[in-house]
């Protein structure tokens, strides 16, 4: 089980999973709208993906 926020693992993996082509404008405000793409992934993941093994 993970204990970890949705904030929290979208703080962790953002950055990693998305990053800007070029690096223009402001890194924090990249950052802040990584974090809520990903966030907004995960608690849709069900919405977007479908449920487990189907």
């Amino acid at each position: 089980k993970n204990l970890m926020s949705t904030q929290g693992i979208s703080i962790v993996f953002g950055p990693t999973l998305m990053w800007p082509e070029f690096e223009s404008g402001n890194m924090e405000v990249n950052m802040v709208y990584q974090n809520q793409i990903v966030e907004s992934i995960l608690i849709e993941c069900m919405e977007i993906f479908g449920p487990e093994g189907k």
